[in-house]
């Protein structure tokens, strides 16, 4: 009997594991960000929507809103927007591990360098 409850208890515990990275992370919300670069550090802030393993959204940072778009697989994050500079366009690019209600990661900004970003998602 004891090795029945021992296995049944198993089975659930697995299922459990099973349900829980088949749901995968969602990165949905508001999230806080701190970006640090050779130019300093900056804070801004990007409003999610995940749809399977499409993300789009805004960032909002120094240079106002910016449609923000990318991908989420299992718990990395990658995402995308371009801005104007002087003329030229610069596509920023972040990737990230998702943890729970945290993200950290790299970001990289073509020829004005590369840099790491910390963000946590605001609770509602």
């Amino acid at each position: 009997m004891k090795g029945i409850r021992k296995i049944l208890i198993a089975a659930v515990a697995m299922g459990a594991s099973i349900t829980a990275f088949a749901a995968g992370t969602n990165v949905t919300g508001t999230w806080n960000l701190t970006t640090e670069t050779q130019r300093g550090t900056r804070n801004a802030s990007m409003v999610l929507t995940q749809s399977g393993e499409n993300v789009t959204g805004t960032y909002k940072g120094q240079r106002g809103d910016l449609p923000i778009s990318g991908t989420v697989k299992g718990n990395t994050l990658n995402l995308s927007y371009k801005l104007e500079i002087q003329g030229n366009e610069l596509e920023v690019k972040y990737v990230g591990t998702v943890e729970g209600d945290t993200i950290s990661g790299t970001v990289a900004m073509g020829q004005a360098g590369e840099g790491k970003f910390t963000g946590r998602r605001q609770k509602s």
